[in-house]
């Protein structure tokens, strides 16, 4: 992909996951769809442009693990607007913010050390009372209690 498709990733969020609902929305139908529309026109087919923003993906992490920025939000909310499976996606040690988790099945796939600054995931974790990862450092869990009202 050219770098200045690579500088508009990296410096500037195509959404803002953490907008409300009619916001993020507009800024799919406004920004999102068209990109993905210019990227199949270009590269031809929808398997040849997730296998670009792989390789994207894979050059952050390689190349600028930690880097601040949003290429990585950015690339997940374009795989997960092209409804891609994720599983075997490693946006470990990358800066993935304003990605829009809301919506996507994560199973498989590696955020180790991953900067998740502004973004969205399906459930707000409250009561949270306790939080422990796995010997290995891949895997995370926490305790919570859950505040019922009865009558």
């Amino acid at each position: 992909m050219v770098s200045s498709f690579t500088h508009v990733l990296q410096n500037y969020a195509l959404m803002q996951a953490t907008a409300k609902d009619y916001v993020r929305e507009t800024q799919k139908r406004l920004i999102v769809q068209p990109l993905i529309e210019c990227l199949l026109a270009q590269l031809s087919s929808q398997p040849i442009v997730e296998r670009q923003l792989k390789q994207l993906l894979e050059h952050q992490r390689l190349l600028h693990p930690q880097q601040p920025g949003y290429v990585g939000g950015n690339i997940l909310n374009l795989l997960g607007y092209l409804q891609v499976d994720l599983r075997g996606y490693d946006f470990s040690n990358i800066c993935v913010w304003q990605a829009d988790l809301r919506r996507l099945n994560l199973a498989g796939v590696n955020f180790q050390n991953a900067n998740l600054v502004k973004s969205v995931f399906a459930q707000t974790l409250t009561g949270v009372v306790a939080i422990a990862f796995s010997p290995d450092g891949k895997l995370l869990a926490t305790g919570e209690v859950e505040f019922v009202c009865g009558k």
